[in-house]
């Protein structure tokens, strides 16, 4: 019986470690918008035309451990620029362009989730592209 208890609670703190520390060491090669969440006011139609339609097609192309190149439409509405130096945290990743810094709180579940403070948008979610 406690030989029992003490294996459910080995695999529990196991598989609850596992979970918290989750994290990405670093971004290389590119990433496709998987998915986002949209401010709560943000017209559905002016979203499309930002965003969904080229969902899945924007990459961010981290070119190297510390820069990334946006689709260029894509990074000058949600960014202001479309290529940045980056720095990454086990909690932010920061772009870098001259002495404009974004930081961007993210986590990782296997999608870089990434909150934004953008008019149109909260989150976006990058998926590493495969070939």
């Amino acid at each position: 019986m406690i030989k029992n208890v003490i294996i459910v609670l080995t695999v529990i703190v196991t598989f609850g470690y596992s979970c918290s520390n989750n994290q990405i060491n670093e971004l290389q090669g590119l990433y496709v918008i998987g998915g986002f969440r949209q401010q709560p006011d943000i017209n559905p139609d002016t979203l499309y035309n930002l965003v969904i339609s080229k969902f899945g097609e924007t990459p961010f192309n981290f070119i190297s451990k510390d820069s990334v190149i946006l689709d260029e439409k894509f990074g000058e509405t949600f960014f202001g620029a479309s290529e940045f130096k980056y720095q990454l945290t086990n909690k932010t990743l920061t772009f870098i362009e001259g002495d404009k810094r974004i930081t961007m709180n993210y986590t990782y579940d296997g999608a870089f989730r990434l909150d934004i403070d953008n008019p149109y948008l909260v989150r976006l979610d990058l998926i590493k592209k495969t070939k």
